[in-house]
C-alpha cells in the first residue's frame, strides 16, 4: 500500500475539519487565568475589601489550624503557603455584584453605589490593593432591567475611568443570542469613550440560553455572536 498517497488523501478530506478545529478550539489563552472568582455585593466593596477578606480568611485558618493540618496530613509547609497566599493575594478574581447579590435598591442608591464602587476600584488599582482580575456583574439585558443594567455599567466605568487589564463584565440570565450581540455593541461604545477593550462573560442559567424555541442548541451561536469579546461561560 502507498502510505504517502493514503495520508495525502486523508489530509485532503480533513482539511476543512482541521481548519474549523483550529478556529473554534484554539486552546488555552496565553497568560495567567484565575482559579476562582469571588462575588461581592457592590455595597460591601471598598478599596480595602480584598485586604479585609484576606485577614478574615487567615483568622479562620489559624483558629482551626489543627483541623486544617489534619486535612493535609500535617503538612506545615502547606499551611504556611496558604497563609502567605491569603496575605498577598486572597482573591484572584473579584466580581463586584450589582445583580442577585445586590438586589433592587432603587435607582438613586444604585447610581451612588456604582460610582462609589468604580472610584474604589480605581483607588485599589492605583494603590496596589486590587486583585489581579476584577469586574462587575450587571443586570440582565431583558427589557425590565436593560436600562438599569446599562446605567450601572456606564456609571461604574466612568467612575473607574479606564478598562483595566483583566477586567470582565458578567452578563447574567441571557435569554437570546441577540442580547449577546447587544453586549458587544455596548462594549464597542465603551471602548470609544474610555479606550482599552472591554470583554464580558456569559452566565448560562436560563433554558433559553441553551435551547432555542426552534430546538436548536444556542451555545455555539452565542460564542459566535460574542466573538473575542466573550472570555468565558459560567
Amino acid at each position: 500500500m502507498d502510505l504517502v498517497a493514503l495520508t495525502a488523501e486523508v489530509d485532503a478530506l480533513l482539511v476543512d475539519a482541521d481548519a474549523a478545529l483550529e478556529r473554534d478550539y484554539p486552546g488555552e489563552r496565553p497568560g495567567r487565568q484565575p482559579v476562582h472568582t469571588l462575588y461581592l455585593p457592590a455595597d460591601r466593596f471598598h478599596k480595602g475589601s480584598v485586604h479585609e477578606l484576606g485577614r478574615d480568611a487567615q483568622r479562620v485558618v489559624l483558629e482551626h489550624g489543627e483541623e486544617f493540618l489534619a486535612l493535609v496530613d500535617g503538612d506545615d509547609d502547606l499551611l504556611l503557603r496558604v497563609l502567605a497566599k491569603l496575605d498577598s493575594e486572597p482573591v484572584e478574581d473579584l466580581r463586584i455584584d450589582f445583580e442577585d447579590g445586590y438586589g433592587d435598591r432603587g435607582d438613586d442608591e444604585e447610581d451612588t453605589a456604582a460610582e462609589a464602587a468604580g472610584k474604589a476600584l480605581a483607588t485599589a488599582l492605583d494603590e496596589g490593593g486590587a486583585p489581579p482580575f476584577s469586574g462587575i456583574r450587571i443586570r440582565s439585558f431583558e427589557r425590565p432591567t436593560r436600562e438599569r443594567s446599562l446605567r450601572t455599567l456606564v456609571g461604574f466605568l466612568e467612575a473607574l475611568g479606564r478598562v483595566p487589564d483583566g477586567f470582565v463584565v458578567t452578563l447574567p440570565k441571557v435569554t437570546s443570542v441577540e442580547q449577546v450581540t447587544a453586549m458587544v455593541l455596548a462594549c464597542e461604545r465603551v471602548d470609544e469613550e474610555l479606550g482599552g477593550r472591554l470583554r464580558f462573560e456569559v452566565q448560562v442559567e436560563t433554558p433559553q440560553s441553551v435551547i432555542g424555541a426552534d430546538g436548536r442548541v444556542l451555545l455555539d451561536a452565542i460564542v459566535r455572536a460574542g466573538g473575542d469579546r466573550v472570555t468565558a461561560f459560567h
